[in-house]
């Protein structure tokens, strides 16, 4: 289950693929709903997330960012969801997700430990 953050509850679809993702995202980052359509693919999906996660990064918003990283965590243990999904989670966010910055020590202490083992083992 992911609880959603505008905490009306929890939210399973019977598949979490590319859509239920764009919903998602928009729910967390709703500045996004204007650039971000219900039917883009989930690799340009994490595309807009990677780039948001990145000013969150610049800007020390750890609350966002550990929101995020909960949600993907959670995202990534659905039995239902798209293996693409957790595909993209490496290869166009994590991959993609500046860890040496100025404050990038602190946003790895912020990963679940299974959002850890798929950065380490990228």
């Amino acid at each position: 289950m992911v609880l959603l953050p505008n905490k009306k509850g929890e939210w399973q679809p019977r598949t979490f693929a590319a859509q239920e993702l764009s919903k998602f995202v928009i729910d967390v980052f709703p500045e996004l709903n204007s650039e971000l359509q219900a039917d883009e693919g989930v690799h340009t999906v994490f595309m807009f997330l990677t780039e948001r996660c990145r000013l969150a990064i610049k800007n020390a918003e750890y609350e966002k960012l550990k929101l995020v990283f909960n949600s993907l965590s959670q995202i990534i243990e659905l039995k239902g969801a798209d293996s693409e999904i957790e595909n993209a989670i490496q290869n166009s966010f994590l991959e993609e997700t500046d860890f040496s910055s100025v404050n990038g020590a602190k946003i790895v202490e912020l990963l679940p430990e299974n959002l850890k083992k798929i950065l380490i083992a990228g």
